[in-house]
């Protein structure tokens, strides 16, 4: 499957009432902490703008990275929630397997955006991460 819960499936639906139950199914897994209504609000709509063409490319796609990550000539930065319940934790051990090299950085609470849950500690690893490539 293209989404980790069965619930998301319904963001590919010609329902409207299915697509906004599984948007608000998985924006409700973008953050431990609960949002506030207009942020709720400006998350769902946002969502409902990719369109529904769009999000059927999600199901075709090969999500298999991982020789693509292997190749590539470039530092990595992982940053991944143990609670990421869109993207599974696993998908990053998996990465971690083909790129010991890569720089990974784990959050014990957060949900798929671990810069909304943990944004200093996120800000703060990323300028860590990229300062030795700019000169800073």
């Amino acid at each position: 499957a293209a989404l980790a819960h069965a619930t998301s499936q319904g963001i590919f639906s010609e329902s409207l009432y299915t697509q906004i139950g599984a948007w608000n199914f998985l924006n409700s897994h973008l953050a431990t902490d609960s949002f506030d209504q207009d942020t709720k609000d400006i998350i769902l709509a946002t969502s409902m703008l990719m369109p529904l063409v769009a999000r059927g490319t999600i199901i075709m796609r090969d999500e298999n990275y991982l020789p693509l990550y292997q190749s590539l000539n470039a530092p990595i930065l992982m940053v991944h929630a143990e609670d990421d319940q869109i993207v599974l934790p696993a998908a990053s051990e998996q990465l971690k397997a083909v790129r010991p090299d890569a720089q990974y950085i784990s959050y014990p609470r957060g949900g798929h955006a671990p810069h909304w849950d943990n944004p200093e500690r996120f800000n703060q690893e990323l300028a860590n991460f990229v300062s030795p490539f700019l000169g800073i």
